[in-house]
């Protein structure tokens, strides 16, 4: 998978790294859309939006995790149809170094609502549809008020940037996105 770029202290708060992280965590996020509508969640409570996706579990594979995330997140069934890139992130706040493999997917059958955790409701997590060519717009509006958010909406921004030219290049293209 491509790597799209390393996310640090520097981007975000000013500051390099100055501890090596002490865990790896591994996830997957997808830029998932509908015609002419792509997925975001909004958490309200911070003043951000992500992408759906999330942790992936022990002895799970990166797509099986996608699956499960973005059911859980959305309550769609998707067609998997790429990869959009990975991004690293090193999070000093947090001792840890991310891992996200980002996949550009295609909703296509409603099954259920979202299934938020509880944590996810109290951070007031809703799925929104907006349409392609507002949502990195969304991004560019949000105004993170912690540092974990900061680092979502910069790290998604670039999965969403990339995913919507692979929409754009697919449709001209006359591919079946």
């Amino acid at each position: 998978m491509e790597l799209l770029g390393t996310i640090t202290g520097i981007e975000i708060t000013g500051h390099p790294p100055v501890k090596m992280p002490s865990y790896v965590r591994e996830a997957v996020r997808a830029v998932l859309f509908r015609p002419n509508l792509i997925a975001l969640l909004n958490v309200s409570a911070h003043g951000y939006h992500k992408l759906p996706g999330g942790g992936i579990e022990e002895n799970e594979i990166r797509l099986d995790a996608l699956s499960r995330e973005i059911m859980e997140e959305t309550g769609w069934k998707v067609d998997v149809l790429g990869e959009v890139g990975g991004i690293i992130e090193l999070r000093d706040e947090e001792n840890m170094e991310q891992h996200s493999y980002c996949y550009l997917a295609r909703a296509t059958k409603k099954v259920s609502g979202p299934m938020f955790t509880d944590l996810e409701i109290r951070q007031g997590f809703e799925l929104e549809w907006i349409r392609m060519d507002n949502a990195l717009e969304v991004f560019d509006n949000d105004e993170p008020d912690n540092i974990v958010g900061r680092y979502i909406n910069l790290r998604d921004s670039i999965f969403l940037k990339k995913g919507i030219e692979l929409i754009m290049d697919g449709l001209s293209s006359q591919k079946k996105y």
